[in-house]
């Protein structure tokens, strides 16, 4: 039996749930993975996570999105009472709104379409510690990590490196 331990929230998670559901997919020590969602919304759930995951590393890498990431999002922004929708031209993401009948995710579709397409969209950045996969919205400009245990871990590695040249860690 494995325990995971679901670690403290990203910078930036409280104010958008889609960052949240991003970062349920972790890596564990020894480059094992781990999905802290479950219950029987768990499958789309993870459909619309990654999805999301892709539309946020075109984000930062100033990529236009694969069709099915952006068709995914806004598939699952139609299932709610005001679908909102995401657009991408040269210019970079756009957000369009209008209304349909209710649905089950479509409030973490219409965030994340609010986050790529808001002021916040700047900030955010996928973790630069090796083996972390969140992503987290900066908070201010030398921010490179998602967390202090992530940032301690890449401090160490570069402290060992100084203290023990030529071993790996």
């Amino acid at each position: 039996m494995s325990v995971t331990v679901k670690p403290k929230p990203a910078e930036g998670e409280q104010d958008f749930p889609s960052l949240a559901l991003v970062n349920t997919r972790l890596l564990l020590p020894g480059g094992a993975e781990a999905d802290l969602l479950e219950g029987e919304d768990a499958a789309r759930l993870r459909e619309l996570r990654e999805a999301i995951r892709v539309l946020f590393e075109a984000y930062e890498t100033a990529t236009a999105p694969p069709p099915g990431a952006l068709a995914a999002v806004n598939e699952a922004a139609a299932t709610g009472p005001l679908v909102t929708q995401l657009t991408w031209d040269d210019s970079g993401p756009r957000e369009t709104s209008y209304r349909t009948a209710n649905g089950s995710q479509a409030a973490l579709a219409a965030d994340a379409i609010a986050l790529l397409a808001g002021p916040a969209a700047a900030r955010l950045h996928a973790c630069g510690a090796h083996g972390c996969i969140r992503w987290y919205l900066r908070s201010h400009g030398t921010r490179q990590w998602c967390s202090t245990r992530c940032a301690a871990r890449v401090r160490a590695a570069r402290h060992y490196a100084r203290h023990h040249p030529g071993d790996s860690v």
